[in-house]
């Protein structure tokens, strides 16, 4: 066995990556602001087109392509304007539904703050949060965290193997490592994101609340715990809306909740996609449907649970939400959701035999 240290070789990356990101949601923020405030809706719906389509069609430009894949790294470059462009295209649904916060956009500025990081502040009192030493305390220890997160990780998965994971393989090793490995990437990436807000004077919200370490069911990973600023604006533009709705009047509620709870993971599934399909653009190599597919997994398994709960006597019901968290819940949540994992893992496995790129690596060969 041997352990070496890598040091990144494409570091420059992050000074195009950030730059990229933020420009391109800043110049849709000041777009759709104007658009919100001084134009007919019309303008607003295309808006929203563009700002799925324009980013993409850029990518799969001849130029940009043959700009960005001269070597296998592109795909961290296609994943931002990806990403740009799903966040662009939520702010717009969000705006445009009248569903977003008013204090959002109350002027410009309050606007911008909301949008300039593609994170939102904390809100106290119905203005933003200012920044405190604990909320900067508390981003900076989160980021560090997370990026020992991926070095431990990463060095585990790839000492045993980066091979393609077996669909269904719950205890495969590298699935788990990955799960975390990716957990911690993404977290590590909106903490940086959070970090520039804190160097405006305002505290971000929290993103990721401890998915992998307190979840106690599917339903509290998805609904309280993993990306609640996108959680947040589904919730907004199309869960709660389909209770006002004169076709679910008369509908139970428990019927409009499922409802709402499979167009929200439908919804993400297909915003996956898209992600992965510029992930790969040029490429045969994603077997389209997959990131799909694991969404659309995830609504059955919540349902079960509140079935079950549901139907289980109350003296039943009383023990059970008596059983901690750590281990025997969050023990049942990876059983019952790592078996769909490498759904999701298979588009970003390829970026992520690449993460020497970006980051110092600790290595670990046998």
């Amino acid at each position: 066995m041997k352990v070496h240290v890598t040091f990144p070789t494409h570091i420059e990356l992050w000074v195009i990556l950030l730059p990229i990101l933020l420009i391109m949601v800043n110049l849709h923020a000041v777009l759709l602001y104007f658009a919100y405030k001084y134009t007919p809706k019309i303008v607003g719906c295309i808006l929203i087109l563009g700002a799925l389509c324009l980013p993409y069609l850029s990518v799969e430009s001849r130029i940009m392509v043959q700009i960005l894949d001269h070597d296998d790294y592109g795909c961290w470059i296609r994943i931002v304007f990806a990403f740009a462009s799903i966040i662009n295209f939520l702010n717009s649904i969000d705006l445009f539904t009248g569903t977003f916060p008013k204090n959002y956009t109350k002027d410009l500025k309050s606007f911008m703050i909301t949008h300039a990081f593609a994170i939102a502040p904390q809100l106290e009192k119905d203005n933003f949060k200012k920044l405190s030493p604990t909320g900067l305390k508390r981003v900076s220890l989160d980021a560090l965290s997370h990026i020992v997160g991926v070095l431990i990780f990463y060095s585990i998965w790839g000492y045993n193997g980066t091979k393609p994971i077996h669909y269904l393989s719950l205890w495969s090793i590298p699935n788990i490592c990955l799960s975390f490995m990716l957990f911690n990437f993404l977290s590590f990436f909106f903490d940086v994101l959070s970090l520039l807000m804190c160097l405006s004077g305002y505290e971000p919200q929290i993103t990721m609340n401890g998915p992998l370490l307190y979840s106690s069911s599917p339903s509290d990973f998805w609904g309280r715990r993993w990306n609640l600023w996108v959680h947040e604006t589904l919730k907004r533009t199309l869960f709660e809306p389909l209770f006002t709705l004169p076709l679910t009047k008369n509908w139970p509620k428990f019927r409009i909740a499922a409802l709402g709870s499979f167009l929200s993971f439908f919804v993400s599934g297909v915003a996956h996609e898209y992600l992965s399909t510029n992930m790969f653009a040029g490429t045969n190599s994603y077997p389209h449907g997959t990131m799909l597919l694991f969404f659309v997994f995830q609504f059955p398994l919540c349902v079960a649970e509140k079935f079950v709960f549901k139907i289980l006597p109350k003296s039943i019901q009383n023990i059970v939400i008596a059983i901690p968290v750590f281990p025997i819940k969050l023990l049942v949540t990876y059983i019952v959701m790592l078996p769909f994992a490498p759904f999701f893992h298979f588009s970003f496995q390829q970026c992520f035999t690449h993460f020497d790129a970006i980051i110092p690596l600790v290595i670990v060969e046998h």
